[in-house]
């Protein structure tokens, strides 16, 4: 599944993307986000959810220049449990826009080892062992999880899986670049190129 078709013309106020990220702690949002930013999107992390239904409304103004909006929400704001269902219902229920809701996770295995491996405490376990936070979260998350338009297990995906893998899925309507080919001359007394990915 794909995101709302690209907007355009004079329809396209009333078509802007709206992509709302969620998901379990540890899942790779901050690696998604990035993926949606290279792609164009005006991405906002740890927006409050009472704001968000303001946030959609200014992105479906013309005006705005806003055409790709992308928001992470989780359990980092405190009213994010109770509060998103009825607001990301409203979200639907708004003329013309066409959000997108996207979830990550991840087996209990891999959200520990990323914990362990960043030293981050679990925001709902900071003073317990992690996979207690990661039990409580995935509980607590369940009906969120079951509004998603789209699931992505992040369990086997490296940084770069994911990127390439979420990047796939965010492009659905989306042109892709072509690929870039330019050719350096340089000499190996002055070292290599910084920016090189090929050495003949």
């Amino acid at each position: 599944m794909g995101l709302p078709p690209r907007p355009t013309g004079a329809g396209r106020a009333a078509q802007a993307r709206f992509v709302v990220l969620t998901g379990l702690s540890g899942a790779g949002k901050s690696q998604a986000i990035r993926a949606l930013e290279d792609l164009g999107y005006f991405c906002i992390d740890n927006l409050p959810t009472m704001l968000i239904p303001t946030m959609a409304e200014l992105a479906s103004r013309a005006a705005s220049g806003l055409e790709k909006v992308a928001i992470v929400v989780d359990v980092r704001e405190g009213a994010f449990l109770s509060q998103f269902p009825k607001m990301y219902r409203r979200l639907r229920r708004m003329p013309g826009l066409k959000p997108a809701l996207i979830f990550l996770e991840a087996r209990d295995a891999a959200l520990v080892r990323r914990f362990s491996e960043t030293r981050r405490p679990h925001p709902l376990a900071k003073h317990r062992p992690v996979l207690d936070g990661i039990h409580e979260e995935r509980r607590a998350l369940k009906p969120i999880r079951a509004m998603a338009d789209e699931i992505i297990d992040t369990s086997a995906l490296t940084v770069y899986d994911l990127r390439d893998a979420f990047t796939a899925v965010a492009r659905g309507g989306v042109r892709e670049r072509p690929l870039q080919v330019t050719l350096v001359s340089f000499g190996f007394k002055h070292g290599l190129p910084v920016e090189s990915d090929l050495v003949f």
